[in-house]
């Protein structure tokens, strides 16, 4: 059975209500990270804190499957090729409708593909392991809902699965709902920035370091 566990954290006065720490709140022993951001811009926030899950989850041990982040650079690119393709060509207008038209075509397919991964495949996806020794693969997906000032990290430990290496492979384990256990924190932004906008990587890793913990535990459990 699924196993489920959340854990709120709340920075001064409760859901939303908190103050900002000052830098002279922050524990001189972990200083602040260089990033900082526009506290007002919650697209900035939840970017900045993005990567950084990004990086610290990568530092735990886990190495990330890059099929999806590879077919975005190659539509990318292929759709860049012929929209040159379509400019450079040595044949003038009008002879050269019909190059412009499939060109046209092409452009539309690789973008529209590409549109369809990031909306159905991707989506609030923040990273995919590579199969363990199991088959078993870490999936992590971020949510931040515009001015609720809140940040929700979900870690699920997908179901075995066997490896195909193919692009339903692929694309089953960024979409399946199947998973052995789930660790989820939801966690106030006032744990991650100071009033200045920097942000303060050891909240980050904190909660990254508990929410994989609570996996594994949960994982042991049913083994």
């Amino acid at each position: 059975s699924k196993a489920t566990v959340s854990v709120l954290y709340w920075h001064r006065g409760g859901r939303g209500g908190g103050t900002m720490p000052s830098r002279s709140d922050l524990p001189a022993e972990h200083p602040s990270d260089t990033v900082q951001v526009n506290l007002k811009d919650f697209k900035q926030l939840r970017h900045s804190l993005d990567d950084k899950m990004l990086t610290l989850i990568k530092e735990a041990g886990y190495e990330a499957d890059n099929w999806l982040s590879n077919m975005k650079i190659i539509l990318g690119l292929s759709a860049i090729a012929v929209a040159v393709i379509s400019h450079v060509v040595p044949v003038p207008f009008p002879e050269n409708r019909p190059i412009l038209f499939v060109c046209a075509v092409l452009y539309a397919i690789f973008s529209g593909v590409m549109q369809l991964l990031m909306s159905y495949v991707e989506k609030d996806n923040l990273f995919l392991s590579t199969p363990n020794a199991k088959g078993q693969r870490l999936r992590m997906q971020t949510f931040m809902t515009n001015y609720a000032a809140e940040y929700q990290v979900v870690v699920e430990m997908l179901s075995p699965q066997p490896a195909q290496n193919t692009i339903t492979e692929h694309i089953h384990a960024f979409c399946t709902k199947k998973t052995l256990c789930i660790g989820q924190h939801t966690a106030s932004i006032g744990q991650f920035f100071d009033d200045r906008g920097v942000l303060y990587t050891p909240g980050v890793k904190k909660v990254l370091t508990e929410v994989l913990d609570e996996v594994r535990r949960l994982e042991g459990r049913r083994e």
